[in-house]
């Protein structure tokens, strides 16, 4: 159809093979339990026995009327903003646009005022009284009943029994019988992206995400579809018309109570503790409850003792469970080995090298932050959904960073003392010792060197006249002492007589 986003672009078409024989065009369709992916409310305009096309325009052809908006702060994920404002919704091109002003043309009616007392906070202040409205220039014309001289301006006023103006104002001024009214809120603050939510139109009171905003022209997005395969049948689903009970054994732990062999799965096994029930369709205990155990006969569950029911009696309800109970591996993040090297810097001094990626120090980061992607965000196991991994997570890197022990207790136990910072300093110290005998190292080869240049380029004439000058001199030492030893006694007395 003309109006339908293309497959190839974004997906509009919901495929159940053999499902839609009884869908009629132009009926409206609800969809759920796809885990918030596709949800919502969606109108059929085109089937076949197995596919429907939905309309990707959100909104519908409306004319302006007061309205409400409600967002999420963007400074604050806590608060949400309201604005009251006058909206027209044109559906061509999936546009809110802005009018300035608040009011509908309407005849006199008996309408009922009520506002917040000046005096005390906690009270508000209702008036019976007859108003005529005029839109051109957003007044209240009073036209008898109570006066409403007592409004002061810039009270907030909320007007209830008109016939198309039934919302909130604020007063802009008053003179007891004309109750001028602010204009429309601005909407130029709603940031693209934002979540708004509309309330208090007439067929355009649902959830949009902001396309784009001037201030006037407020644009949403398009329906459509994200790809999503054929959603999973549930783990365990338990119906019934009258046979399902709940017990408050207050002080003990509260029990929910079916036929025998209700509570188990396929297998014929009971369903395992720590699994979360999603109970509907009760009376008063349409919740999400933990199991703490099955009884024998799996007729009975027993409740973890901070979940709580109210007593009812056998009656209908329906028990699901999306998913069989989780398991747990683990897989060492180490491959490598731990062979220690020892290295000899020289003949006196060595260092042993066994640095690997299983040291203490690594491990503990590693395991923080892998607690820390542990589960998806915004699911049940995800780190949003338990907080009190953090204070582990922050043990574990600070055990892993610094020589200083953390303050308070390991939340694993006793870890290895090994950190980061001791590992740097082992390096350090072995970097240094490598680093001093090679300059011992550079200095030898720069002596021998020195020696060796000294030898190679020796002065051969003043080489040769030092060893000829050595050589006279050996010579007459030599004769010297041949001299010396031919004297003796005899001959010295016979030179001296």
């Amino acid at each position: 159809p003309a109006d339908a986003q293309t497959i190839a672009t974004v997906p509009t078409t919901l495929n159940v093979p053999g499902k839609f024989t009884n869908v009629a065009v132009g009926s409206t369709i609800t969809i759920s339990d796809t885990g918030g992916v596709n949800d919502g409310t969606f109108e059929v305009i085109a089937k076949t026995s197995s596919t429907l096309s939905i309309r990707t325009e959100q909104l519908t052809d409306e004319a302006a009327n007061p309205v409400v908006i409600t967002y999420q702060d963007p400074a604050d994920s806590t608060k949400t903003i309201t604005l009251d404002t006058a909206l027209a919704f044109t559906r061509n091109n999936n546009t809110m646009v802005r009018s300035a002003k608040q009011l509908n043309d309407e005849s006199a009616n008996a309408v009922v005022i009520t506002y917040q007392d000046p005096a005390d906070s906690t009270q508000t202040i209702t008036l019976n009284t007859t108003l005529a409205f005029t839109r051109a220039n957003n007044t209240m014309v009073r036209s008898a009943g109570d006066a409403i001289t007592a409004i002061p301006v810039g009270a907030k006023i909320t007007i209830a029994s008109a016939s198309t103006n039934n919302a909130s104002f604020t007063v802009k001024s008053n003179d007891g019988t004309n109750l001028v009214v602010e204009e429309s809120d601005a909407i130029t603050d709603i940031p693209v992206g934002a979540k708004i939510t509309i309330s208090s139109a007439g067929t355009n009171n649902s959830s949009f995400t902001v396309k784009t905003n001037d201030g006037t022209n407020l644009v949403v997005e398009t329906k459509r579809f994200t790809d999503q395969g054929t959603t999973a049948a549930k783990y365990f689903t338990f119906t019934t018309g009258a046979s399902l009970a709940f017990n408050d054994n207050t002080p003990s732990a509260d029990t929910i109570v079916a036929p025998s062999s209700t509570f188990q799965d396929a297998a014929g096994n009971a369903l395992a503790a720590g699994t979360k029930l999603v109970i509907t369709g009760t009376d008063s205990n349409n919740a999400t409850y933990t199991i703490a155990s099955v009884s024998s006969d799996k007729s009975t569950v027993t409740l973890v003792t901070s979940d709580t029911v109210t007593t009812e009696a056998a009656g209908a309800g329906t028990v699901t469970l999306e998913k069989a109970a989780g398991t747990i591996s683990s897989t060492s993040y180490f491959k490598g080995d731990q062979v220690a090297m020892t290295h000899r810097v020289d003949s006196k001094r060595d260092f042993e090298y066994d640095l690997n990626a299983v040291d203490p120090g690594f491990e503990k980061a590693i395991r923080a932050m892998k607690i820390t992607l542990q589960g998806v965000f915004q699911t049940e196991g995800g780190l949003d959904q338990n907080t009190d991994r953090i204070e582990k997570i922050l043990f574990l890197l600070n055990s892993a960073l610094d020589r200083a022990p953390p303050g308070g207790t390991p939340p694993f136990g006793l870890e290895l003392s090994s950190n980061i910072e001791q590992i740097e300093q082992d390096l350090g110290f072995d970097r240094v010792l490598i680093d001093a005998t090679n300059t011992l190292h550079a200095d030898l080869i720069s002596f021998l060197d020195g020696s060796v240049s000294k030898v190679e380029n020796i002065n051969l004439t003043e080489a040769i006249t030092l060893l000829l000058n050595q050589q006279l001199a050996l010579d007459a030492s030599f004769q010297a002492f041949a001299r010396i030893r031919q004297l003796g006694l005899i001959n010295f007395l016979g030179r001296n007589s």
